[in-house]
């Protein structure tokens, strides 16, 4: 399969959920188009922090666009060194989530907030549709991609199961028809236990903030759920949210700022949790928990960017953290993120 990669030009390689095709958008020019808004046909790399870094797209109208089968099955290893270079010590990511629990119970604003870590490693070589087709087929049921930008200066690949926001528009009336999901409460497939209050609680936090934004744009919402929905190794509680809304004032872009970013990836409130979050983690997150999605003219489809590693020349970063409530002990959110990595990490060194 010769996709005629060029890694001057900006290209990515992206898997829509469920789907056994993947399709190639390069570009015809080495100009970097940044996104004030999301209206044009393309794909999009948002971060986390919308007014820190520009939000990055591949414009349909500038890029070459195909369709291809994904292949049966992947063997080749990436060559990823399987010990990291750099990692958080326990102590430290325990202090982090001491420090987020001590604001929750001094903030009567605050109910959550999540935090992370990153571990970074270091590779020989990579090859990025090998590489894309590793997690295509390990992430069956998730929107997988690798996107390169050379302007900037890093690649980013992942597999997200959490949508942010989809919509089709019916061709007979001037309505667009809209989904969400409300994504929360994590447990490893092996776990035989039950969702706990906290889960329950964190899930419904959620929910409910995802609802109030949309019913602030005057939007009516249905909802499904929450059940378990299970993505590789991991199992969420889940809550379908479904809605319609004109093709008028700005809509998309309306809910998009609403939605993102969400509180599964923030806290809540999410006012309050994003006014604390950069003093715990210490680090930026840039494009990690914001989201990436491919538009065209009558529909689109962004997911939230989790499951996802930076990558520059020979080194991988990964990401991992947990929603924060007062009721979470430091230990076990230390053993959560470290188990989320691992699962990540198989993929690409076993």
């Amino acid at each position: 399969m010769n996709l005629q990669i060029r890694p001057d030009y900006p290209y990515v390689l992206f898997k829509l959920p469920g789907s056994k095709k993947f399709y190639f958008l390069i570009q015809k020019n080495q100009k970097t188009y940044r996104a004030a808004d999301f209206n044009m046909p393309g794909f999009y790399m948002a971060p986390f922090d919308l007014d820190r870094h520009p939000v990055y797209i591949i414009p349909l109208a500038h890029a070459r666009f195909s369709s291809h089968d994904l292949p049966v099955r992947t063997t080749e290893k990436l060559h990823i060194n399987p010990e990291p270079i750099s990692s958080p010590s326990p102590g430290s990511h325990e202090k982090k989530v001491a420090r987020a629990i001590e604001h929750i119970r001094s903030d009567d604003q605050l109910k959550k907030i999540v935090i992370s870590s990153y571990q970074d490693y270091n590779f020989d070589r990579m090859d990025p549709v090998k590489f894309f087709f590793r997690l295509a087929e390990t992430h069956p049921e998730a929107f997988v991609f690798y996107w390169h930008h050379p302007s900037a200066g890093f690649s980013w690949a992942g597999a997200s199961p959490e949508p942010l926001f989809s919509f089709t528009k019916n061709p007979d009336t001037s309505f667009y028809h809209a989904e969400t999901v409300s994504l929360a409460g994590t447990k490893f497939s092996d776990e035989n236990r039950n969702w706990t209050p906290k889960e329950i609680e964190e899930q419904k936090i959620v929910t409910d903030y995802i609802k109030q934004k949309l019913f602030e744009l005057k939007l009516a919402v249905s909802s499904y759920g929450p059940y378990d929905f299970a993505q590789a190794h991991l199992i969420h509680l889940k809550t379908d949210l479904s809605f319609i809304f004109p093709d008028e004032n700005d809509f998309i872009n309306q809910i998009i700022r609403a939605l993102h970013p969400t509180p599964a990836v923030a806290g809540m409130t999410k006012e309050a949790a994003l006014k604390i979050i950069p003093g715990i983690e210490n680090y930026d997150r840039e494009y990690y928990t914001g989201f990436f999605g491919f538009r065209q003219s009558d529909k689109g489809l962004f997911h939230v960017n989790l499951r996802s590693a930076r990558i520059t020349p020979h080194r991988l970063r990964l990401y991992a953290g947990g929603g924060i409530t007062q009721e979470s002990l430091p230990a076990q959110e230390w053993q959560e993120v470290q188990r989320k990595w691992d699962v990540i990490k198989k993929i690409f060194t076993s």
